[in-house]
């Protein structure tokens, strides 16, 4: 335990350092001049400076807004006057972030423009944006630089803090930072493609596991989180843009909980519960606080947004790291370094986004990589260790069962909880609506029945009781066989253990199950008994009635094959006929073999 302890420590040291020297790297090569912090702005009816008013400017230090609740127009017009002219050749501008479109002039000469002005349909708040220009535009006796930004609604407009000086320093600074922000959300995203194309062919030579679709699904979100930013111009309504976000942030946090369920066979737990409530009830409502007024509800959305993240993305990584301890060290260590370094990531953007001002730049995006990066080193473990146990001859036969232990469990929930939950509260609605022939909720009621005997049946180990086998069918029969006004005689006697397996337990409980039913009906009965006792030769069933003699047997020469059928297979003998009182079924199953050891060894029709 001390040795996995140290080897996870120090793999997340590394990748944590790895994450901290990417974003210093990022810091350290912005320029060394100091930005441009003090300017003047006002607001314009239009796109052109012209239209400035000499009396209407105002003082404003970057990265503060110009107006707040009084915005009149979507148009700001920020002035930067230079303390002297730049020379020695060309110059560069170079814009960390706006919040929209930007246009720049020079002394009122236009240097150049990002996205549309008259239709600023373009979210650009973390698209870095650099402009080169001639110092020649630049008047020698008052020198200055206007910024025009072209927000989408009107308390918008805000500019970060720009540099100006020699283009070659300040491109470099704009080639990292786009580098990081644009270019590397291209690869981020074009690797997440790729993990979508490879889990889907997992998916289908993998009998459709279901584990592939939550993988599937964290990584679209994450691809769609990502198209945000890449994809500034589509769609155009920011509200749209902004739902669309807050949509995938939230599916990545609701897939990974789906998915880390699938990964450890586990029911779904209260997190997955809480997860999903914050999808079904925080979505719509902060949405809807959008759509509204997106000016004063955006920033605190986000925020918030990436509190929730971090928060619950913190119980999923305490949950995986309880759930990993079978796979190899190395790689409970990779999982747990690689999912610390997306919350280190996403950590930077919360504490950033605190301040009253724009991100410089926006790591949570990045975050999505090592997050799917971890959960794919996760599923590779799990099939490893399943092709392990499936192809070593070495690993013990109860090692084996305990997988199918698992699964089994794990099937029997999604039955009982899912198809079961769903027939039981359709049949309720039926037979509560007069409007609806009963003869479907009897049909739906011998579904339910039917589904519920195959839950018995494997609802527990291999080597089970026949006698604990019947007292658990009772209880299915009695309040069934009570609808239909007949009283159920129940004489079971204890008998000898005889060990049955899955299958064959299934088989003894149909055999009863389907008797029965052809005594509800076809016998028009009014009283039937279910017996089971020991004799010599092994065990004898009878499910005997006092139907009504017909002219054609009870059961039917296709219901007589089919329950004989079922008794071969336990090795068994079937009689059928009228009785004094009705019509009865007997079934004879002899002892199964003794092993050497001298007990009881389940008999099965697969050997």
């Amino acid at each position: 335990m001390a040795a996995r302890a140290v080897i996870i420590v120090a793999v997340a040291l590394v990748v944590q350092l790895l994450v901290y020297g990417v974003i210093r790297l990022v810091y350290d090569s912005q320029p060394t001049t100091a930005p441009l912090r003090a300017a003047t702005a006002q607001q314009l009816p239009t796109t052109d400076p012209s239209d400035a008013d000499p009396t209407a400017w105002q003082s404003v230090r970057l990265p503060e807004k110009l107006c707040r609740g009084d915005c009149q127009s979507r148009f700001k017009l920020y002035r930067f006057a230079l303390d002297q002219p730049l020379h020695g050749g060309e110059l560069g501008l170079y814009v960390p972030s706006a919040d929209g479109a930007m246009a720049v002039w020079a002394n009122g000469r236009f240097i150049g423009q990002s996205g549309s002005l008259e239709h600023p349909t373009a979210d650009m708040t973390y698209q870095p944006q650099f402009f080169r220009f001639s110092h020649s535009l630049l008047n020698d006796s008052e020198p200055y630089i206007d910024v025009l930004v072209a927000s989408l609604v009107a308390s918008g407009g805000r500019l970060m803090a720009p540099y100006i000086g020699s283009a070659v320093e300040l491109e470099a600074a704009h080639r990292i930072a786009s580098g990081v922000t644009v270019d590397g959300l291209w690869a981020i995203t074009a690797t997440l493609v790729v993990f979508v194309l490879v889990a889907s062919l997992f998916y289908w030579v993998s009998d459709r596991d279901r584990l592939f679709v939550w993988f599937i699904l964290i990584a679209v979100f994450a691809i769609c989180r990502n198209l945000n930013v890449l994809l500034p111009e589509w769609p155009g309504d920011v509200r749209i843009r902004s739902a669309l976000y807050l949509c995938s942030t939230l599916g990545v946090l609701l897939a990974s909980g789906a998915f880390l369920s699938r990964l450890v066979a586990a029911p779904e737990s209260r997190l997955d519960a809480l997860l999903a409530a914050l999808g079904v009830t925080a979505f719509p409502l902060i949405t809807g606080m959008l759509f509204i007024d997106v000016a004063l509800t955006w920033q605190v959305t986000v925020t918030v947004t990436r509190v929730v993240t971090i928060v619950l993305g913190s119980v999923l990584l305490v949950r995986l790291l309880i759930n990993s301890r079978r796979y190899p060290r190395f790689a409970q260590a990779t999982m747990i370094a690689l999912l610390l370094g997306a919350f280190s990531l996403l950590l930077h953007d919360v504490l950033q986004s605190m301040p009253p001002r724009l991100l410089v730049f926006q790591f949570s995006n990045l975050a999505a990589l090592p997050l799917v990066l971890s959960f794919a080193v996760a599923v590779a473990m799990r099939y490893r260790e399943l092709a392990r146990m499936a192809d070593d001859p070495a690993v013990s036969v109860a090692q084996r069962a305990s997988v199918l232990a698992t699964e089994r469990r794990r099937l029997l929930r999604d039955m009982h909880d899912g198809v079961a939950g769903r027939l039981a509260t359709l049949l309720q609605r039926v037979r509560h609506d007069p409007g609806v022939d009963q003869s479907v909720a009897d049909e739906l009621e011998l579904s339910l029945a039917d589904l519920r005997l195959v839950i018995d049946s494997l609802d527990s180990p291999d080597n089970r009781e026949l006698g604990q086998l019947m007292g658990q069918l009772r209880a299915r029969l009695d309040h069934w066989l009570g609808r239909h006004n007949i009283a159920l005689t129940w004489d079971v006697h204890p008998v000898a253990p005889q060990p049955m397996t899955a299958e064959q337990a299934l088989h003894v409980l149909r055999i009863v199950q389907e008797s029965l039913t052809n005594v509800v009906t076809h016998a028009n009965a009014t009283a039937v008994t279910v017996s089971l006792s020991e004799n010599a030769d092994g065990v004898r069933l009878v499910v005997a009635d006092n139907g009504v003699p017909t002219t054609e047997p009870t059961i039917s020469g296709r219901g007589r094959g089919i329950l004989a059928e079922r008794v071969t297979a336990l090795g068994g003998d079937l009689l059928t006929g009228r009785t004094v009182d009705g019509y009865a079924v007997t079934v004879h199953l002899p002892r199964p073999p003794r092993e050497s050891g001298g007990r009881n060894a389940p008999r099965s029709p697969r050997s």
